[in-house]
């Protein structure tokens, strides 16, 4: 305790001590993160030991790892500083390494943190700017959270976990749309829809049978097989204007199976 103490005064003051833990494989790490009024960004390096994957930059947001793995739930607990990770669904390399490590052991379900209680958090700066963070977690599962700075600008999100295959989310605040999405996840199959106000609904799913993962979403589609951990095959079509692109990878890199393959540096 005392180390942890001498260590978080010796860092930067624009940096926390978070704990990001991969639900799965029950490892963590604790990593000097910026947190900052809306956002948490976390050392690329540390992401790589910790879940396999690498990011172009230092720092990597908690909206850039969902949107490269939509099928992660990410939680975020400012009371507790920690980040949790969900990867139901195994796409992650360290998932997938731990559970060919561990298979006799890998069936069982992951148990989800059973901490209830309210918390809540005050920041303010050398500029009298505020900002006030309070919320409700329910045994691990259910949780409700919101955020006013001193201007009156709020943000808001509601979040449910009922069991290991379903996830609810509401988010919405000052000039933001109120943004519900839902994740199903039943064996192989993997589904997510997304609803804004005056938007057309966003929807996505995912299908993986042995080495093949097939993956649909309304902007495009992604073909992916993995006949060892060396080697990716990925055949992608956008539906607007029927662009196709192929990729081959090898090494020890993980290519994602939701992303459209990138071709081109330029335009």
């Amino acid at each position: 305790m005392t180390a942890l103490l001498l260590l978080r005064l010796l860092l930067p003051s624009d940096t926390t001590l978070v704990s990001v833990e991969l639900i799965e494989t029950r490892e963590s790490i604790v990593v000097e993160a910026v947190v900052t009024d809306s956002t948490v960004r976390l050392p690329n390096n540390a992401l790589r030991d910790l879940l396999g994957v690498s990011f172009v930059g230092p720092w990597v947001s908690l909206e850039q790892l969902r949107t490269q793995y939509p099928t992660l739930v990410v939680q975020w607990r400012p009371a507790e500083l920690r980040v949790l990770i969900f990867d139901e669904l195994g796409n992650l390399p360290a998932t997938r390494a731990f559970h060919e490590h561990h298979r006799a052991t890998a069936f069982g379900t992951a148990p989800i943190p059973t901490i209830s209680g309210p918390w809540g958090s005050f920041a303010v700066d050398d500029q009298r700017r505020a900002l006030l963070d309070a919320g409700y977690l329910w045994r691990g599962r259910v949780q409700v959270a919101g955020r006013v700075d001193d201007r009156g600008i709020t943000q808001w999100n509601v979040s449910a976990v009922p069991n290991a295959h379903v996830f609810l989310s509401s988010s919405g605040g000052t000039k933001q749309p109120t943004q519900v999405s839902t994740r199903l996840m039943l064996g192989p199959v993997w589904i997510l829809s997304t609803y804004t106000p005056y938007r057309p609904l966003e929807v996505a799913g995912l299908v993986r049978g042995g080495p093949v993962t097939a993956f649909a979403s309304t902007q495009y589609g992604v073909l992916t097989i993995t006949p060892s951990s060396q080697w990716t095959v990925q055949l992608a079509q956008r539906w607007a204007d029927h662009r196709t692109v192929g990729r081959l990878s090898f090494g020890p890199t993980f290519a994602s199976p939701f992303g459209f393959p990138v071709s081109s540096l330029s335009h």
